[in-house]
Parts: C-alpha cells; sequence; structure tokens
C-alpha cells in the first residue's frame, strides 16, 4: 500500500527508462475500449495531448511522465491503474521491483 500510494516523482531516471523501453514503441492492437497499449494509451488515461507528448525531446514515455508529475497528484497507483486500462500488465511486472526500491 505504501508503495501503490507513493507519488509518481519518486520515479528514478533508470525506472522510467525501463518503462520508456516497454511503451515507447507504437503497438498496432487496442485494448477493447479502443486504447493504443502503448504511451499513446497512457496519454489518453491522463488526459494528456499526443502532439504535445511526441514534441518532446526525450523519449515519449519519459515526457508523458514529466507532464504528469507537472500536473500535480500523480500516484504509483494511478500509473498501475492506466496500464492496467491498457492492458499492460507485463510493464508493471517488469517494473514493480524498481519502484519497491524507490520508496
Amino acid at each position: 500500500k505504501e508503495v501503490a500510494n507513493a507519488p509518481l516523482k519518486i520515479l528514478h531516471q533508470k525506472t522510467k527508462q525501463k518503462f520508456a523501453i516497454k511503451l515507447d514503441s507504437r503497438k498496432v492492437l487496442l485494448t477493447k475500449n479502443q486504447l493504443h497499449r502503448d504511451w499513446r494509451g497512457l496519454a489518453e488515461i491522463t488526459n494528456l495531448e499526443s502532439s504535445v507528448i511526441s514534441s518532446g525531446k526525450i523519449s515519449y514515455t519519459e515526457h508523458l511522465f514529466h507532464l504528469w508529475i507537472q500536473k500535480g497528484g500523480a500516484s504509483i497507483q494511478d500509473l498501475w491503474n492506466a496500464l492496467e486500462s491498457i492492458d499492460r500488465y507485463d510493464v508493471i511486472e517488469d517494473t514493480l521491483s524498481n519502484i519497491c526500491k524507490e520508496i
């Protein structure tokens, strides 16, 4: 529970890069709710503009994290919920140990 309630801003750069490796490449198949299974799906869920994210100089996912953190209030649980919404349980699994070390 402590991990879930932690703010998104606690993520270290290395962990954000791990997310980027998984989410930056575009996925063709959509979820049953017609969401992309990559950074674009996260952008839609977090109400961030894909065009703004794709204009960044860093990876799409890292730029999305930067903008989401700036909006304020985002937690690790919010991130997990968003990843579940785009059927990316693999990303949660692959990054959980990194996140737990950062709390």
